[in-house]
């Protein structure tokens, strides 16, 4: 269990793109209102393509199909009655259950974020012989987000552009690295502007 009471994480990757969302979970029960945030999340942060010789903008794409395993949450009639909303339906398919090989982008995106994930923690913690292992989720959302802004074949990339981060390839936009330090790094708090003086770095 982590601070804040987090039991469970949950990826959504974007097959296209290699662009993971991530959520975390207090109970299983929560996977369908974490599924209906992702779909909003992705909708609303898609960039739309442009023709790459008049430059004219194309169809901005939409969420249009959802591929999980067995979990109860998105096999409830809730979900169905979701996922058939007007104006906002999608096709919803399922992995054969205890066949991993046929998951396999999912699967070894789960590796590579843990791998990420526990190179972070280890770093972080060094020689502590105590470490705070209620962390995790930050140590888990920090490997998501290198991920997302980085050049990475490990889970496989689109043959066209295999140069571009899964950040750009969704957005359309070049992802910003300023805001995504090495956990347990030194960092320096500055002060709020008003607080800030003219001339005296030592007050900041």
């Amino acid at each position: 269990i982590s601070l804040g009471g987090y039991h469970y994480v949950g990826f959504w990757i974007d097959e296209a793109t290699r662009y993971i969302f991530v959520r975390f979970l207090k109970t299983k029960s929560e996977v369908m209102s974490a599924t209906e945030s992702v779909i909003a999340e992705f909708n609303a942060t898609v960039g739309t393509p442009k023709d790459p010789d008049t430059g004219v903008p194309g169809e901005r794409p939409q969420f249009r199909e959802l591929r999980s395993d067995h979990e109860g949450q998105l096999e409830s009639h809730a979900f169905k009655a979701f996922k058939e909303t007007p104006g906002k339906s999608f096709l919803n398919s399922m992995s054969p259950p205890n066949d991993h090989d046929l998951n396999g982008i999912a699967e070894r995106t789960i590796g590579v974020v843990d791998e990420k994930a526990t190179a972070a923690f280890l770093f972080a913690v060094g020689s502590n012989p105590n470490p705070p292992r209620g962390f995790w989720p930050w140590f888990v959302r920090n490997a998501v987000k290198w991920h997302n802004v980085t050049l990475n074949s490990s889970i496989g990339s689109s043959p066209a552009d295999t140069q571009i981060t899964p950040h750009q390839r969704l957005t359309r936009h070049v992802p910003s690295v300023m805001h995504i330090p090495t956990i347990g790094c030194r960092a320096v708090v500055l002060k709020a502007p008003p607080q800030q003086r003219k001339n005296n770095l030592s007050g900041r």
